[in-house]
């Protein structure tokens, strides 16, 4: 259905910055009133907040995993500013990136 289709979308194109609901409905050729309210009623997120989410988990990944630097992987993992990365991976995590990669490194 149309869910899979967003879903597999952002799943692609989650890297891209200046990724948005246009880009999204465009591409599956549907308005953006119906792609968000079916989006919503299927999974109970928006679709913004599915794209954080999932950007936010990749780069928790990223954190544990690899020696990137966190500017790395926000760059990575779609966010335009360092800040912004910082801001939505405490509102998840309760911890900044710098943080979280410190305790994992721990483990």
């Amino acid at each position: 259905g149309i869910s899979t289709q967003i879903t597999d979308y952002i799943l692609a194109n989650y890297p891209r910055a200046e990724l948005s609901i246009q880009d999204i409905s465009d591409a599956l050729h549907v308005s953006q009133s119906y792609m968000c309210r079916t989006f919503k009623r299927a999974t109970g997120l928006t679709v913004k907040h599915y794209i954080l989410v999932h950007r936010v988990t990749v780069a928790a990944g990223m954190l544990f995993g690899t020696s990137h630097s966190v500017a790395q992987i926000a760059e990575q993992t779609g966010f335009a500013t360092v800040q912004a990365f910082r801001k939505a991976f405490r509102e998840y995590y309760h911890m900044s990136p710098t943080q979280y990669k410190r305790i994992c490194k721990a483990t």
